[in-house]
Protein backbone atom coordinates (compact mmCIF):
# COMPACT_ATOMS: atom_id res chain seq x y z
CA UNK A 1 0.00 0.00 0.00
CA UNK A 2 1.52 3.23 -0.97
CA UNK A 3 0.14 6.66 0.54
CA UNK A 4 -0.45 10.04 -1.13
CA UNK A 5 0.27 12.79 1.24
CA UNK A 6 -2.24 15.78 1.43
CA UNK A 7 -3.18 18.05 3.62
CA UNK A 8 -4.44 16.75 7.02
CA UNK A 9 -5.21 13.30 5.21
CA UNK A 10 -3.61 10.40 3.76
CA UNK A 11 -5.08 8.85 0.93
CA UNK A 12 -4.90 5.23 1.46
CA UNK A 13 -4.54 3.26 -2.36
CA UNK A 14 -4.31 -0.38 -2.21
CA UNK A 15 -0.92 -1.38 -4.41
CA UNK A 16 -1.23 -3.30 -8.14
CA UNK A 17 -2.82 -2.91 -11.21
CA UNK A 18 -5.49 -0.20 -11.47
CA UNK A 19 -7.88 -2.89 -12.97
CA UNK A 20 -10.10 -5.13 -10.70
CA UNK A 21 -11.12 -8.17 -11.08
CA UNK A 22 -14.22 -7.61 -12.69
CA UNK A 23 -13.25 -5.36 -15.58
CA UNK A 24 -13.48 -2.10 -13.53
CA UNK A 25 -10.58 0.40 -14.33
CA UNK A 26 -9.73 3.04 -12.14
CA UNK A 27 -7.82 6.06 -13.57
CA UNK A 28 -6.18 8.26 -11.87
CA UNK A 29 -5.45 12.46 -12.41
CA UNK A 30 -3.39 15.24 -10.57
CA UNK A 31 -2.41 18.50 -11.05
CA UNK A 32 -2.11 21.86 -9.41
CA UNK A 33 -5.09 24.86 -8.65
CA UNK A 34 -6.20 27.24 -6.29
CA UNK A 35 -3.06 27.14 -4.83
CA UNK A 36 -2.38 23.31 -3.79
CA UNK A 37 -2.60 20.00 -5.40
CA UNK A 38 -5.76 17.71 -6.59
CA UNK A 39 -5.94 14.55 -7.66
CA UNK A 40 -8.66 12.38 -9.02
CA UNK A 41 -9.54 8.85 -9.31
CA UNK A 42 -12.32 7.85 -11.60
CA UNK A 43 -13.79 4.73 -11.71
CA UNK A 44 -15.01 3.75 -15.35
CA UNK A 45 -16.27 0.23 -16.64
CA UNK A 46 -14.04 0.61 -19.36
CA UNK A 47 -10.46 2.10 -19.65
CA UNK A 48 -10.53 5.44 -21.29
CA UNK A 49 -8.32 6.17 -23.62
CA UNK A 50 -5.56 8.79 -24.49
CA UNK A 51 -8.19 11.15 -26.15
CA UNK A 52 -10.59 10.23 -23.35
CA UNK A 53 -8.13 11.02 -20.63
CA UNK A 54 -7.21 14.07 -22.03
CA UNK A 55 -10.74 15.32 -22.61
CA UNK A 56 -11.84 14.27 -18.62
CA UNK A 57 -8.63 16.41 -17.33
CA UNK A 58 -9.66 19.65 -19.21
CA UNK A 59 -12.97 19.56 -18.10
CA UNK A 60 -11.56 19.08 -14.09
CA UNK A 61 -8.97 22.07 -14.95
CA UNK A 62 -11.97 24.03 -16.73
CA UNK A 63 -13.85 24.02 -13.19
CA UNK A 64 -11.15 24.32 -11.02
CA UNK A 65 -10.39 27.34 -13.14
CA UNK A 66 -13.94 28.53 -13.03
CA UNK A 67 -14.25 28.16 -9.60
CA UNK A 68 -11.15 30.22 -8.79
CA UNK A 69 -12.26 32.88 -11.01
CA UNK A 70 -14.82 33.64 -9.07
CA UNK A 71 -13.47 33.12 -5.64
CA UNK A 72 -9.77 33.30 -5.26
CA UNK A 73 -8.18 36.67 -3.33
CA UNK A 74 -5.17 36.13 -5.45
CA UNK A 75 -6.23 37.30 -8.61
CA UNK A 76 -6.83 40.16 -10.19
CA UNK A 77 -9.70 39.45 -12.24
CA UNK A 78 -11.55 37.10 -9.23
CA UNK A 79 -14.58 38.29 -8.42
CA UNK A 80 -14.11 38.34 -4.78
CA UNK A 81 -10.82 40.95 -4.99
CA UNK A 82 -13.61 42.90 -7.37
CA UNK A 83 -15.84 42.79 -4.66
CA UNK A 84 -13.38 43.74 -2.21
CA UNK A 85 -12.41 46.75 -3.97
CA UNK A 86 -15.54 48.35 -4.02
CA UNK A 87 -16.79 47.10 -0.84
CA UNK A 88 -18.67 49.83 1.19
CA UNK A 89 -19.32 51.56 -1.91
CA UNK A 90 -22.27 49.99 -4.33
CA UNK A 91 -23.71 46.48 -4.68
CA UNK A 92 -22.10 43.90 -6.19
CA UNK A 93 -23.78 41.16 -8.28
CA UNK A 94 -21.85 37.78 -7.99
CA UNK A 95 -22.22 34.65 -10.76
CA UNK A 96 -24.41 32.23 -9.70
CA UNK A 97 -21.95 29.97 -8.79
CA UNK A 98 -20.02 32.58 -6.59
CA UNK A 99 -23.22 34.13 -4.80
CA UNK A 100 -24.22 30.39 -3.72
CA UNK A 101 -21.00 29.52 -2.16
CA UNK A 102 -21.58 33.06 -0.49
CA UNK A 103 -24.85 32.89 0.77
CA UNK A 104 -23.89 29.27 2.19
CA UNK A 105 -20.97 31.49 4.22
CA UNK A 106 -23.15 33.60 5.75
CA UNK A 107 -25.73 31.17 6.61
CA UNK A 108 -22.95 29.37 8.50
CA UNK A 109 -21.86 32.19 10.17
CA UNK A 110 -25.04 33.32 11.14
CA UNK A 111 -25.36 29.61 12.56
CA UNK A 112 -22.73 29.52 14.72
CA UNK A 113 -23.37 32.98 15.81
CA UNK A 114 -19.79 34.31 14.33
CA UNK A 115 -17.43 31.89 14.98
CA UNK A 116 -17.44 31.09 10.98
CA UNK A 117 -16.85 34.73 9.26
CA UNK A 118 -15.66 35.25 5.41
CA UNK A 119 -14.92 39.19 6.61
CA UNK A 120 -12.19 37.94 9.31
CA UNK A 121 -9.07 38.09 6.88
CA UNK A 122 -7.82 41.85 8.33
CA UNK A 123 -7.73 39.57 11.57
CA UNK A 124 -6.17 37.03 10.22
CA UNK A 125 -3.44 39.32 8.61
CA UNK A 126 -3.08 41.63 11.66
CA UNK A 127 -1.82 38.71 13.79
CA UNK A 128 0.83 37.48 11.16
CA UNK A 129 -0.70 35.29 8.68
CA UNK A 130 -1.50 35.50 5.07
CA UNK A 131 -0.04 37.71 2.26
CA UNK A 132 -0.45 40.89 4.37
CA UNK A 133 0.86 39.76 7.61
CA UNK A 134 1.69 42.32 10.11
CA UNK A 135 5.58 41.71 11.42
CA UNK A 136 4.73 42.66 15.08
CA UNK A 137 1.73 41.86 17.21
CA UNK A 138 -0.95 44.62 17.12
CA UNK A 139 -1.29 47.22 19.93
CA UNK A 140 -5.30 48.13 21.21
CA UNK A 141 -6.04 50.98 18.59
CA UNK A 142 -4.75 48.54 15.69
CA UNK A 143 -7.20 45.70 17.00
CA UNK A 144 -9.89 47.87 17.22
CA UNK A 145 -9.49 49.54 13.64
CA UNK A 146 -9.84 46.03 12.28
CA UNK A 147 -12.15 44.59 13.94
CA UNK A 148 -14.69 47.57 13.00
CA UNK A 149 -14.18 46.35 9.34
CA UNK A 150 -15.05 42.62 10.36
CA UNK A 151 -18.02 41.11 10.70
CA UNK A 152 -20.96 39.09 8.58
CA UNK A 153 -23.47 41.14 9.50
CA UNK A 154 -21.86 44.16 7.58
CA UNK A 155 -22.51 42.58 4.67
CA UNK A 156 -26.15 42.21 3.09
CA UNK A 157 -28.10 41.64 -0.40
CA UNK A 158 -30.17 44.14 -2.12
CA UNK A 159 -34.04 43.89 -4.01
CA UNK A 160 -31.75 43.28 -7.16
CA UNK A 161 -29.16 40.16 -5.48
CA UNK A 162 -26.12 42.24 -5.30
CA UNK A 163 -24.33 42.24 -2.17
CA UNK A 164 -23.27 45.28 -0.50
CA UNK A 165 -20.93 45.93 2.30
CA UNK A 166 -22.04 48.71 4.47
CA UNK A 167 -18.20 49.29 6.45
CA UNK A 168 -16.19 50.41 3.76
CA UNK A 169 -12.42 48.45 3.54
CA UNK A 170 -14.67 44.81 4.56
CA UNK A 171 -12.56 42.03 3.03
CA UNK A 172 -15.04 39.13 1.97
CA UNK A 173 -12.64 35.60 1.95
CA UNK A 174 -13.86 32.21 1.01
CA UNK A 175 -10.76 30.53 1.87
CA UNK A 176 -12.29 28.06 4.30
CA UNK A 177 -15.10 27.00 2.34
CA UNK A 178 -13.89 27.74 -1.72
CA UNK A 179 -11.91 24.62 -1.71
CA UNK A 180 -14.63 22.43 -0.33
CA UNK A 181 -16.89 23.96 -2.94
CA UNK A 182 -14.64 23.27 -5.66
CA UNK A 183 -13.94 19.21 -4.78
CA UNK A 184 -18.09 19.32 -4.78
CA UNK A 185 -17.81 21.51 -8.29
CA UNK A 186 -15.31 18.58 -10.08
CA UNK A 187 -17.56 15.53 -8.57
CA UNK A 188 -20.74 16.69 -10.08
CA UNK A 189 -18.48 17.69 -12.76
CA UNK A 190 -17.50 13.70 -13.20
CA UNK A 191 -20.36 12.44 -11.66
CA UNK A 192 -21.87 13.02 -15.51
CA UNK A 193 -19.95 10.12 -16.83
CA UNK A 194 -22.24 7.69 -14.91
CA UNK A 195 -18.66 6.46 -13.27
CA UNK A 196 -18.68 3.15 -10.65
CA UNK A 197 -16.63 5.23 -8.11
CA UNK A 198 -15.49 8.91 -8.31
CA UNK A 199 -12.84 10.11 -5.57
CA UNK A 200 -11.51 14.16 -5.87
CA UNK A 201 -8.82 15.47 -2.87
CA UNK A 202 -7.98 19.01 -3.12
CA UNK A 203 -5.28 20.03 -0.53
CA UNK A 204 -6.52 17.53 1.75
CA UNK A 205 -10.28 17.96 1.24
CA UNK A 206 -12.23 14.87 -0.12
CA UNK A 207 -15.45 13.76 -1.41
CA UNK A 208 -16.00 10.33 -2.32
CA UNK A 209 -18.49 8.51 -4.35
CA UNK A 210 -19.65 4.74 -5.18
CA UNK A 211 -16.08 2.30 -4.60
CA UNK A 212 -13.32 1.28 -5.63
CA UNK A 213 -12.55 -0.72 -8.35
CA UNK A 214 -12.14 -3.29 -6.20
CA UNK A 215 -15.66 -2.89 -4.76
CA UNK A 216 -14.01 -1.62 -1.15
CA UNK A 217 -14.97 1.73 0.15
CA UNK A 218 -12.65 4.79 -0.27
CA UNK A 219 -10.30 4.62 2.59
CA UNK A 220 -8.89 7.71 3.63
CA UNK A 221 -6.42 8.17 6.56
CA UNK A 222 -5.74 11.34 9.16
CA UNK A 223 -2.18 12.45 9.79
CA UNK A 224 -1.54 13.00 13.00
CA UNK A 225 -1.47 16.90 13.43
CA UNK A 226 1.15 17.41 15.51
CA UNK A 227 3.48 14.96 14.46
CA UNK A 228 2.90 14.69 10.59
CA UNK A 229 4.37 11.31 8.93
CA UNK A 230 4.54 9.73 12.91
CA UNK A 231 1.21 7.71 12.44
CA UNK A 232 -2.73 7.74 11.60
CA UNK A 233 -5.36 8.91 14.08
CA UNK A 234 -8.10 7.36 12.28
CA UNK A 235 -8.83 5.57 8.55
CA UNK A 236 -12.20 6.39 7.30
CA UNK A 237 -14.11 4.63 4.84
CA UNK A 238 -15.81 7.26 2.70
CA UNK A 239 -18.88 6.62 0.06
CA UNK A 240 -21.10 9.27 -0.60
CA UNK A 241 -19.52 11.55 2.00
CA UNK A 242 -17.33 13.97 1.86
CA UNK A 243 -14.30 14.56 4.79
CA UNK A 244 -12.21 18.03 5.93
CA UNK A 245 -10.20 18.76 7.77
CA UNK A 246 -8.47 22.07 9.58
CA UNK A 247 -5.75 22.17 11.64
CA UNK A 248 -3.44 24.59 13.62
CA UNK A 249 -0.25 22.54 12.26
CA UNK A 250 0.71 24.15 8.99
CA UNK A 251 0.27 27.65 9.70
CA UNK A 252 1.75 28.58 12.98
CA UNK A 253 4.87 30.71 14.51
CA UNK A 254 6.15 31.75 17.88
CA UNK A 255 5.33 35.29 19.18
CA UNK A 256 6.49 36.55 22.86
CA UNK A 257 7.25 32.94 23.27
CA UNK A 258 4.05 31.58 22.41
CA UNK A 259 2.89 29.48 19.81
CA UNK A 260 0.44 30.95 18.26
CA UNK A 261 -1.98 29.39 15.73
CA UNK A 262 -3.36 31.47 12.20
CA UNK A 263 -6.89 30.80 13.31
CA UNK A 264 -8.29 33.72 14.89
CA UNK A 265 -11.81 33.65 16.71
CA UNK A 266 -13.87 36.43 15.10
CA UNK A 267 -15.86 37.31 17.84
CA UNK A 268 -13.08 38.13 20.10
CA UNK A 269 -10.39 39.36 17.31
CA UNK A 270 -7.54 37.33 18.42
CA UNK A 271 -6.23 33.50 17.79
CA UNK A 272 -7.88 30.46 19.03
CA UNK A 273 -6.14 29.20 22.38
CA UNK A 274 -8.39 26.13 23.51
CA UNK A 275 -6.11 23.38 22.69
CA UNK A 276 -8.06 21.81 19.75
CA UNK A 277 -4.68 20.79 17.33
CA UNK A 278 -7.11 19.16 14.26
CA UNK A 279 -11.27 19.31 13.38
CA UNK A 280 -12.27 16.49 11.27
CA UNK A 281 -15.33 16.64 9.59
CA UNK A 282 -17.83 13.99 7.89
CA UNK A 283 -20.48 15.36 5.77
CA UNK A 284 -22.89 15.15 2.81
CA UNK A 285 -21.23 17.78 0.67
CA UNK A 286 -17.48 19.10 0.96
CA UNK A 287 -18.33 23.11 0.85
CA UNK A 288 -20.08 22.35 4.22
CA UNK A 289 -16.98 19.68 5.72
CA UNK A 290 -14.58 22.67 4.60
CA UNK A 291 -16.48 25.54 6.68
CA UNK A 292 -17.35 23.49 9.19
CA UNK A 293 -14.27 22.11 10.49
CA UNK A 294 -13.37 25.73 10.42
CA UNK A 295 -15.74 26.64 12.58
CA UNK A 296 -15.35 23.83 14.64
CA UNK A 297 -11.82 25.10 15.59
CA UNK A 298 -12.98 28.20 16.70
CA UNK A 299 -16.10 26.75 18.56
CA UNK A 300 -13.39 24.58 20.72
CA UNK A 301 -14.43 21.28 21.98
CA UNK A 302 -17.83 20.97 23.75
CA UNK A 303 -19.17 23.64 22.43
CA UNK A 304 -17.88 22.19 18.74
CA UNK A 305 -19.50 18.50 19.77
CA UNK A 306 -22.92 20.49 20.79
CA UNK A 307 -23.14 22.06 18.05
CA UNK A 308 -22.57 18.76 16.17
CA UNK A 309 -24.45 16.24 17.82
CA UNK A 310 -27.68 18.82 16.93
CA UNK A 311 -26.78 17.95 13.45
CA UNK A 312 -26.93 14.49 12.96
CA UNK A 313 -26.10 14.64 9.17
CA UNK A 314 -22.91 16.17 10.45
CA UNK A 315 -19.84 14.19 12.24
CA UNK A 316 -16.74 15.59 13.53
CA UNK A 317 -13.27 13.60 15.05
CA UNK A 318 -11.30 16.81 17.52
CA UNK A 319 -7.81 16.19 18.58
CA UNK A 320 -6.34 18.32 21.25
CA UNK A 321 -2.61 19.07 21.88
CA UNK A 322 -0.92 20.05 24.77
CA UNK A 323 2.34 22.05 23.75
CA UNK A 324 4.21 18.86 21.46
CA UNK A 325 1.55 16.21 22.34
CA UNK A 326 -1.92 14.84 21.29
CA UNK A 327 -3.69 14.62 24.79
CA UNK A 328 -7.42 14.05 23.83
CA UNK A 329 -9.46 12.65 21.20
CA UNK A 330 -13.31 13.77 20.87
CA UNK A 331 -15.62 12.69 18.62
CA UNK A 332 -19.19 13.04 17.72
CA UNK A 333 -21.44 9.57 18.93
CA UNK A 334 -21.73 9.04 15.05
CA UNK A 335 -17.79 9.43 14.19
CA UNK A 336 -17.42 5.63 15.04
CA UNK A 337 -19.58 4.54 11.89
CA UNK A 338 -17.31 5.88 9.37
CA UNK A 339 -14.48 4.10 10.93
CA UNK A 340 -12.52 1.73 8.12
CA UNK A 341 -12.64 -2.13 10.10
CA UNK A 342 -8.75 -2.75 10.14
CA UNK A 343 -6.78 -4.88 7.96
Amino acid sequence: MRRVHALGVVLLLASGACRARDGAHELRLQGEALGTAWSVRLVTREAPDADRTAELRRRVVATLDRVDRGMSTWREDAEIVRFNRRAGAQPFRFSPETRRVVAAALALARETRGAFDPTVAPLVALWGFGAAAAATDPDAEALARARARVGWRHLEWDESGGLLARVPGLQLDLSAIAKGYAVDAVAGELAAEQPLGILVELGGEVSAFGARASGDAWRVGIENPVTPGAGLEAVVALTHRALATSGDYRQERIANGERRSHVVDPRSGVPVRNGVASVSVVAPTCMEADAVATALMVLGTDEALTWVEARPWLDALLLVRSGDRIVERRASSGWSRWLAPER
